[in-house]
This record gives structure tokens, sequence and C-alpha cells, in this order.
């Protein structure tokens, strides 16, 4: 069933979380990612596109209420920064920066071994820095020429949309492409220079150790993080460059949920052992 309000959509969500514990021999929390902008301080979420009967509410806290369960939600890119320091290839970074190219572009960012999230947890949006001054298209965010409109699963959905005169969606393009019954290279080319900006920006910004780039992209075209380093490489500064490492992500945002209550459950009881 395909929840159509806030509250079948927690329905949906506490019956698979009872199956999961029933399964479990002991839960001891409850993690949640959630794409859009999310208020981190309060687990709230305020705008997200793909899921917006979450806007204004906080379903982690609410789903844990009824589960009887400590709750905490994150901001997708958020979530994969911790799953790669977790599980993936940053266990022993402290700095680093996570790219997340899917149905838009978020960034999640670990400063001195933890998550910077900002003031109030928007920090990351990084889909919606302007890259196209003229004749850019619409963004869902209300702005012309956003990054996300120009290298995402919806931008490589709509060019290939134009090409095959139908609407297709970004899990449907990525396995056409991949089987090679649509001829994406030139755009694929073009989204490898596009996203060279943001990790050049990522890099003169933060100074990472390391930035990590999650997206299915790279399963059209193994060679597209090759590219995408090499024009980076002509943006970003040198010295800061030269110090930082450009990987594909290995963490999950499933993973990064995880991460994000053990993380929160730690922290609770850190100071009652310290």
């Amino acid at each position: 069933m395909t929840p159509e309000n806030y509250e079948q959509l927690l329905a949906v969500l506490e019956e698979a979380a009872r199956d999961l514990m029933e399964a479990e021999v002991q839960t001891l929390g409850l993690g949640m990612s959630l794409p859009g902008l999310v208020d981190d301080r309060v687990g709230r979420g305020i705008l997200s596109p793909n899921v917006p009967m979450t806007n204004g509410h906080t379903p982690a806290a609410d789903l844990g209420r009824r589960l009887g369960l400590p709750a905490v939600l994150l901001q997708e890119s958020h979530a994969l920064c911790l799953a790669e320091r977790h599980y993936g290839l940053a266990q022993q970074v402290d700095d680093f920066a996570v790219l997340d190219v899917a149905t838009g572009v978020g960034l999640g960012v670990m400063l001195g071994g933890r998550l910077f999230t900002g003031h109030n947890g928007l920090a990351g949006e990084i889909g919606h820095m302007t890259v196209v001054t003229e004749g850019g298209r619409r963004c869902g965010c209300g702005n012309n020429g956003c990054l996300e409109t120009v290298v995402s699963d919806t931008a490589l959905a709509w060019q290939a949309s134009q090409k095959l005169g139908r609407p297709v969606g970004g899990d449907e393009v990525v396995e056409l492409a991949r089987r090679g019954q649509i001829d994406l290279s030139a755009e694929l080319d073009g989204m490898a220079s596009y996203l060279a900006l943001a990790v050049a920006a990522v890099i003169n910004i933060f100074n990472p150790a390391a930035v990590f780039i999650h997206t299915p992209l790279f399963d059209i075209e193994p060679d597209l993080l090759d590219r995408v380093i090499a024009r980076a490489q002509q943006r970003a500064l040198p010295p800061s460059f030269q110090q930082c490492r450009i990987l594909r992500a290995q963490g999950t945002k499933y993973q990064g949920a995880i991460a994000g209550i053990i993380e929160a459950l730690t922290d609770a009881v850190a100071p009652r052992i310290t």
C-alpha cells in the first residue's frame, strides 16, 4: 500500500518495524533517514519533495513512541556520511565529505570526527548551488539552474525522456543505459563536468582528507569517476586537492539510519559512564 497521508505512512512503517522487531533478539532503537530539509535539533521534516506528508512532522519520534523505542531522524546525506564513517572507507578518517547524487544532490560533511549539520540541520544543500546562470531549468526549490537540474538521476531521466519521446524514471533510465538501449554518453560527460565543479567546491571550502561520491550514475559508465577526478583537479586549489582522495562511496542510506541511532544511543549513555 502506498501511503496517502502521514498517518498511513506511520502505520505502514510501524507494521514493518514490528515485523523486524519480532525477528530480532533485542531492539535498542530506531533510526530513520529522510530526503529534503530536516531540522535535526528536533527531528522534524521541513521540506521533503519526495515524502511531502512528513513536512512539519517528527516521523522518527512519532514512530518511536508507538514502538516504545528511542528514535533519531537524519537527513539522508548526513546519514550517508555516518554510514561511510561506520561501515565504509572513512572508518579512520576524521575530515571527509559525502556527495549524494541521486534524485537530487546532497552533501554530508564530517569535521573533526563530528557530523557538521549547520545551525539547525540544513547544511549540505549543495544541489541548490546555481551553476547555470542563463537559461537554466526550473528546480523544485523554485530557482533556475541549480546543480541538481543538470547532474542527478532526475536530470538524466529528463534528458533521456527528450530522446525517447516518452517519460522515464531514474531507475529505468539507469537500466536502459546499462543495457545499451539508449546512448547517454554525451549527457553523462556533461554531468561529469558539473559534478567536478561540486567536488572542487567541497575541497576548496572544507579541505577534507577524502570526498566520497554516492551515485548510481557510476554503474552506467564506470570511468565516469575518473573524468570527475581529472576535471575537479583543474578547478580545485592544488594544495587541497593533492591531500584529498576522491572515491566512490560504499556506505548506504540504510546503514546511515543504523549508524544514526547507534550514535544517539552512545551519546545518551556516555554521560552516565564518564
